[in-house]
């Protein structure tokens, strides 16, 4: 439930605050990382575990997933798709205590692996070079389509990371709250990207090829 909270409060300061987070992601990179690796050192502290238990991280990254579905013509969408790498870069960075806290815990010790732990590390690996692509600097090495194939590896994430939650839920409340989270997402996306995409992405594909002669 505490995830909810998180994603009530990042769309809300990324729509109020999108032109300061813009302006100042640097500063709130280094904050955050700063944040998380005290939250990693201090993992006992009650006010780490929304970065050491994922909660966090979780939300940042159902912010930038969801952003995708979201209407092109409504304000909130513009909002919040400003400042989409940006979250996604947050999203890593203070889901990091949490992946290198399991790897330290579960991974060293192979006897111990399970489902629940491989595929949150298969799902952590695929999401290092999408945050390595989001920086905008690294971004602009790419042509549009071929960065946009490779961040389409976040959709097979955002799947492994629905089973991995479904896994993990300690309470019965907690599957149904994350079916109902990502179900609709899963099912909408397909619909959304015929509908509203497709046709953007075959013309930027037909101008990138007029680019190359």
């Amino acid at each position: 439930m505490i995830t909810l909270a998180f994603v009530a409060i990042i769309v809300l300061v990324s729509n109020f605050f999108s032109k300061f987070i813009r302006k100042n992601s640097k500063i709130l990179y280094v904050v955050f990382t700063a944040l998380s690796i005290a939250a990693f050192i201090f993992k006992k502290i009650p006010v780490s575990m929304p970065f050491n238990k994922g909660f966090l991280g979780l939300a940042f990254f159902y912010v930038v997933m969801i952003v995708g579905v979201l209407d092109k013509k409504k304000g909130l969408y513009k909002k919040l798709y400003s400042v989409r790498a940006e979250l996604s870069i947050l999203g890593f960075i203070v889901l990091s205590p949490h992946a290198i806290f399991f790897f330290i815990d579960k991974f060293i010790q192979l006897e111990h692996l399970m489902l629940i732990e491989l595929l949150g590390l298969v799902a952590y690996v695929i999401m290092i070079p999408l945050f390595i692509t989001s920086f905008k600097w690294v971004r602009k090495k790419f042509t549009f389509l071929g960065w946009k194939k490779l961040q389409n590896l976040s959709y097979f994430v955002y799947v492994v990371i629905f089973v991995h939650l479904l896994l993990a839920a300690s309470l019965p409340i907690n599957r149904i709250l994350y079916i109902i989270l990502f179900v609709p997402y899963l099912i909408y996306k397909p619909i959304h990207y015929f509908k509203d995409e497709k046709a953007f992405y075959s013309k930027m594909k037909v101008l990138e090829k007029k680019k190359e002669k």
